[in-house]
């Protein structure tokens, strides 16, 4: 799969195409995030001046490419998917702020209702 989700209006080409790419690397299982896929998910963040994030499932693969605005990235709705009760889903949120800022209130938000 190599849907970007989220807000992608107004993306150009180049970034789309950057942004996909990511679904083609792979995370190591002792790892949250490769250095490559990191700076991947950076460029394409500082190009579009949008919030980027990526959820790799627990074996490695990239599961979804999220394209935020400056402010904010919004998750898809992930219904049910490998949410069984008391249990954590089993993937992780990798995702880029433009200005240094911290985890927001809407990032931690995310992370304890979805169980990332």
């Amino acid at each position: 799969m190599t849907q970007l989700f989220g807000n992608t209006t107004g993306l150009s080409p180049l970034a789309t195409q950057k942004l996909e790419r990511i679904y083609r690397r792979r995370v190591p299982l002792d790892a949250i995030a490769t250095p490559e896929m990191i700076r991947s998910l950076c460029e394409a963040s500082h190009e579009a001046s949008r919030q980027v994030g990526a959820l790799v499932h627990r074996s490695g693969q990239v599961d979804y490419v999220i394209v935020g605005d400056s402010n904010r990235l919004m998750l898809p709705d992930f219904g049910r998917l490998r949410a069984a009760s008391g249990r954590f889903r089993g993937l992780r949120l990798v995702h880029t702020h433009l200005h240094g800022e911290p985890l927001s209130p809407d990032d931690l938000v995310d992370l304890v209702r979805l169980r990332l």
